[in-house]
């Protein structure tokens, strides 16, 4: 029964790996991966050519790595965050069965942080904090096996993992793992396994692993790559140091965490109520849930604090979330009152309702497999209720998550990047062989575009600009324009074809208007593909006589 449960969720996990990578951090940081990769210059971080100061180089350096095996495409991207991902959920398990000696324990806290509907998010829309999480996760587990009488070796691990957490994403990669290993430590008064001097192991590998970023950062921006690194990008955002600010109140994350850990947020809420209940009456028990519940709380604290506040920074809280859900299954198992198991397991199959609606109707039609697929996690879903509890629960949900991850991504989201227009466009002009310097864009950049180009696109500044260099081209140039601003252009040019045409809207930015088919018209906005050639000439029609047909290209609906 497990097995096919999971074969479900990996299904909508590798559904997720195969969509295009979406505008605009993530296609961004694929961009400069294969920049990185062209250049062969690992420690200088450029973009479009230009020194990036703005995030580590981990989500970069692994990037690069996986097209070095693989290819440059957006799955070889998505690689190493799912590589994370997986990492996380292991080390989240080891991290459970530390604290509670329960290997059922453990593999349920496996089972809640990998049905998750980040877990989802993170491998269709990787960014750094996938692999924050990881590090994190793994270094807090290393830790916390170190402070019960482990080896010195769990302490050299557990400076790895604080490394790889800050070259992901800086400092808060060893802020939270010390925070939640402190909680630990003043709970149950572990100061005497402090008192040695194999802590000096720690900032030794810690430095060593941090030397190749420093010294890419000093090469390229002197010490204020360093300060921005160690101080502004992360503290300052606290301290308003950081310029980046997005007004989000500091409650932000109170709503988000509720959905971005669905469908098990509600029992995280519930646990930590608990925990303070029994501390305010003196029970012992809530000691066992300080490591989870004190790192949880310290880092929730930490990340609402910032004045720049996004959805995926709630991931490094994730670890320890999964650990607390874990303990309440592992401990209540069918004791757990009926309405929370219903809010679970009707939170999880949400999903699969959400798939079908944007499958069936939004993107309509749904195609055969869809509903086959369909069918037959809903019969899962019912198998699954026979199995014992807790773990009745645990395969429930991760059945709807599973089913729900496999319909969206694997039907919804390839008709929604379709709107994605500068990933089609750039595909074209790859497919085309079209050579570099042959290709523009017109007053528009979006890193979807270099990444499916495989290259860096001039952004010419209007029209006229672009006129220009279809003189100098005496190959051609392909052009991505804004469609009023092409049937000007092409009256400049002495043959004129399009090539494809697009019906554009952010997919990061879904509304109600964009979905619904009937409105959606009014929601997009057309742009081209054009292939110019020729001498400058007066203005005609595109279309005229002589000219090449046009080949276009419709968004399907």
């Amino acid at each position: 029964m497990p097995y096919f449960v999971a074969a479900l969720l990996a299904l909508g996990l590798v559904a997720g790996l195969l969509t295009p990578a979406m505008d605009i951090d993530a296609a961004q940081y694929a961009a400069i991966a294969m920049e990185m990769l062209d250049r062969g210059s690992w420690l200088q971080v450029t973009e479009r050519g230009a020194p990036y100061l703005d995030k580590p180089p981990l989500v970069f350096w692994t990037a690069a790595a996986s097209y070095a095996v693989f290819g440059v495409s957006d799955w070889a991207y998505k690689l190493p965050s799912s590589l994370a991902l997986a990492g996380a959920v292991w080390s989240t398990g080891r991290l459970a069965g530390t604290l509670s000696g329960d290997d059922d324990t453990a593999r349920l806290a496996r089972w809640v942080l990998g049905s998750s509907v980040a877990a989802m998010l993170m491998v269709a829309d990787p960014r750094t904090d996938t692999l924050l999480m990881a590090g994190v996760a793994f270094a807090t587990w290393q830790g916390a096996a170190w402070l019960r009488g482990g080896q010195p070796s769990h302490l050299a691990w557990c400076a790895v993992g604080i490394a790889v957490g800050l070259l992901a994403k800086g400092p808060l990669g060893l802020v939270a793992p010390v925070a939640a290993l402190g909680v630990d430590v003043l709970v149950h008064a572990r100061w005497r396994r402090l008192a040695t001097a194999r802590l000096l192991v720690v900032p030794a590998i810690v430095a060593l692993a941090l030397a190749p970023m420093c010294w890419g950062l000093w090469q390229q921006f002197g010490g204020r790559g360093l300060t921005f690194y160690f101080w502004t990008q992360s503290f300052g955002r606290v301290t308003g140091s950081n310029a980046w600010r997005n007004d989000a109140g500091p409650l932000f994350f109170t709503h988000t965490f509720l959905w971005v850990f669905l469908p098990w947020a509600p029992l995280v809420v519930w646990r930590l109520a608990q925990v303070a209940g029994a501390m305010r009456r003196g029970a012992g028990w809530w000691r066992d849930e300080a490591l989870a519940a004190g790192g949880f709380v310290l880092l929730f604290a930490a990340i609402s604090a910032s004045r720049y506040k996004l959805p995926h920074y709630a991931y490094v809280l994730l670890p320890f979330a999964a650990v607390l859900v874990a303990r309440v299954l592992r401990e209540r198992g069918a004791a757990l009152a009926r309405g929370w198991r219903v809010a679970v397991v009707g939170q999880a199959w949400l999903l699969p309702a959400a798939g079908l609606a944007l499958s069936a109707w939004a993107f309509a039609p749904l195609p055969w497999w869809g509903w086959a697929a369909a069918s037959v996690g809903v019969g899962l879903g019912w198998w699954v209720r026979r199995a014992e509890s807790p773990w009745r629960l645990a395969y429930l949900a991760a059945t709807g998550v599973g089913l729900g991850g496999l319909l969206l991504n694997g039907i919804a989201a390839p008709r929604l990047f379709a709107y994605q227009a500068e990933t089609r466009a750039g595909a074209l002009v790859r497919e085309a062989g079209v050579p570099s310097g042959a290709f523009v864009a017109v007053a528009h950049h979006r890193p979807s575009l270099d990444f499916a180009a495989r290259r860096v696109v001039p952004d010419v500044a209007d029209v006229a600009a672009a006129a220009a260099l279809v003189r100098q081209a005496p190959g051609g140039l392909w052009v991505y324009v804004r469609a009023a601003q092409g049937d000007s252009l092409a009256r400049l040019a002495a043959r004129a074809e399009t090539v494809a045409t697009f019906e554009k809207f952010g997919v990061s930015r879904m509304n109600g208007r964009f979905l619904n088919p009937a409105s959606r018209g009014a929601t997009v906005e057309p742009w081209v593909l054009l292939r110019l050639g020729g001498p400058a000439r007066e203005a005609r029609p595109l279309g005229g006589r002589n000219e090449p047909a046009a080949a276009a290209i419709p968004s399907p609906r």
